[in-house]
């Protein structure tokens, strides 16, 4: 009589060969993956952004101006208070107020006057690598000159302001959303 002695299980060689394939499959989705976190931030914060924009545009149908005082050193834009939907029970009685869901992008105005204004959403600190910033457009800019949105890199962003509203591509970083 004959025994059979069959062996159950993986050999080391298949068990090697899957884990190969697992990290071949991680190592080529990773960076999709990173790519889509990224995309789907900059959404949120335009999403935020476009709140803003919307109540500048209720203020400046009540005030006709987009400063809250002007004087020698130019236009003084209405105080933004951004509050988080956890803290909207602190919502100021003055200005603007803007509920924002978004832990990962600081909102401002960078510039404005009497018609026109510039509101920038730039990543909280720490949120991405100072290379990450100079080599992917995450700084966002909303123009009301123009109106459009413009996603720089950290050099765009640091020469936007300089540049006229009439060229939205701005210089050598930056680009118009679609």
């Amino acid at each position: 009589m004959k025994l059979s002695s069959q062996q159950k299980g993986f050999t080391l060689v298949e068990l090697l060969v899957a884990i190969a394939i697992i990290g071949v499959l991680a190592a080529l989705s990773y960076p999709s993956y990173l790519s889509y976190i990224r995309r789907a931030r900059l959404d949120n914060a335009r999403a935020m952004m476009s709140d803003t924009a919307l109540a500048m545009e209720r203020y400046y149908g009540q005030h006709q101006t987009f400063c809250q005082a002007s004087g020698a050193t130019g236009c003084t834009p209405p105080t933004v208070t951004f509050v988080t939907k956890n803290n909207a029970s602190t919502t100021p009685t003055t200005g603007i107020t803007v509920t924002v869901d978004n832990d990962n992008y600081n909102f401002s105005i960078v510039k404005a006057d009497t018609n026109n204004y510039v509101l920038k959403g730039a990543p909280k600190a720490d949120l991405y690598s100072a290379d990450d910033l100079a080599t992917n457009q995450l700084i966002l800019f909303y123009d009301s000159s123009v109106p459009a949105f413009v996603r720089c890199t950290s050099s765009g962003a640091n020469s936007y302001l300089t540049i006229s509203p009439t060229n939205p591509n701005g210089p050598d970083g930056c680009e118009v959303m679609q």
